[in-house]
């Protein structure tokens, strides 16, 4: 089973991505060029190189680099419809990254970076809820959770049922929800 890997911070300002090595206060130690100011940016690790590296959104057409440079996406393909909402993780513990869309409160996941359906597709939330994804029980699997006001819901499992953690945790005014990892899986005691 993959380790966890730690999270860094990367900001996307019009097309040019700035990545830290450190989670500190600082300049960004690297920056390129990928995608347009209007792709939706995502990062994740595509290839299981255990790199996370670029990829944009656009429409429904996919765009995956697996390096942190400029050029063109390696890995192309589309998948959902315009104007669902991205999300992407390790949906079968393999390593790789993949895509996975939320359309109001349907969730539909892909186990591989190309065209398709998805291989997992479940309700959970509702419509208004912004759809979250990350390893919550540290077993090398990444599933979904919602974010609402400022409360979260976190499964367990790819499937639909009820939080398995929900906690309040922000200011439901003020702040955006962002998922960060840290540690592995050894750290955990697993």
């Amino acid at each position: 089973m993959p380790s966890a890997q730690l999270s860094l911070p990367a900001v996307v300002r019009s097309g040019t991505w700035y990545l830290r090595n450190t989670q500190t206060t600082g300049n960004a130690d690297s920056s390129f060029r990928y995608g347009n100011p209007l792709d939706i940016p995502l990062m994740g690790d595509w290839n299981g190189d255990g790199v996370k590296t670029p990829g944009v959104v656009r429409g429904n057409q996919w765009a995956l680099r697996n390096s942190n440079t400029e050029g063109i996406g390696e890995i192309v393909f589309t998948y959902g419809d315009v104007g669902d909402f991205p999300i992407v993780g390790d949906w079968d513990s393999d390593g790789v990254d993949t895509p996975g869309i939320n359309r109001d409160n349907l969730y539909s996941q892909r186990n591989s970076n190309d065209s398709g359906i998805g291989e997992t597709t479940f309700t959970y939330g509702d419509p208004t809820d912004f759809p979250l994804a990350g390893d919550w029980d540290v077993d090398g699997t990444d599933t979904i959770g919602i974010h609402r006001g400022n409360l979260w819901a976190l499964r367990n499992s790819n499937s639909e049922g009820v939080g398995d953690t929900v906690f309040n945790y922000g200011d439901p005014v003020t702040d955006f929800p962002v998922v960060w990892a840290t540690g592995t899986l050894q750290e955990f005691g697993r």
